[in-house]
């Protein structure tokens, strides 16, 4: 996945380079562990992106990441070397005066994209919520709002629930997870739900 996530972008939410690279190290992790180790396509778009501010390590990354010369295990260890030596380097001082991206430039996430995020995101809350651990909940918050770029509505919806629920990681995530299922499998909103009909005579 070729998709730069833009830390700079002042509509986003606020997440730093390094709390994505501890949390892609810990799913990293997790994943050498599992029966068929392999690093989802959206996790890697979130490494290149946080990797942005040092060209260095985002090529050795690229290199790491689009090799078939290795087995899955051995590129996450590869990977996860790389993600430590970032932190090592500060980069959330340097991504902080990072110039955000050229409005020329940007285009909108197209809607197969959207939903690999989508399901990405949601499947992550849920990982989040059966381990009850909710260090990474800005990471959820930041792949649920990449993945609703194209449902302005459920975006909406989406943020306010993140603003509202912002000192209840559990609950953010449970609703905002429900919000995610809505636009994946196409259900009506709140607001669509409660459009009156007319009173026939």
């Amino acid at each position: 996945m070729n998709a730069k996530i833009d830390f700079t972008d002042p509509d986003g939410p606020s997440i730093s380079p390094s709390l994505v690279l501890q949390f892609l190290i810990k799913r990293c992790n997790e994943m050498m562990q599992s029966e068929n180790p392999k690093f989802p396509l959206v996790l890697q778009g979130l490494a290149l992106s946080a990797l942005a501010v040092d060209e260095d390590l985002a090529v050795r990354y690229q290199d790491i990441s689009s090799s078939s010369n290795r087995s899955p295990v051995e590129s996450m260890q590869r990977a996860n070397e790389i993600f430590q030596l970032a932190l090592e380097r500060d980069l959330d001082s340097r991504s902080s005066q990072y110039p955000s991206g050229d409005c020329e430039d940007y285009r909108a996430p197209d809607v197969k994209f959207c939903r690999q995020v989508m399901m990405r995101a949601a499947r992550e809350g849920r990982i989040m919520s059966e381990q009850s651990d909710y260090r990474f909940v800005q990471v959820f918050v930041l792949l649920g709002w990449i993945a609703l770029q194209c449902d302005p509505a459920r975006l909406a919806e989406f943020e306010g629930t993140s603003r509202f629920l912002g000192d209840d990681p559990e609950n953010l995530i449970e609703t905002g997870r429900d919000i995610l299922k809505d636009a994946l499998f196409r259900r009506k909103t709140k607001s669509q739900s409660c459009v009156t009909q007319p009173i026939s005579n």
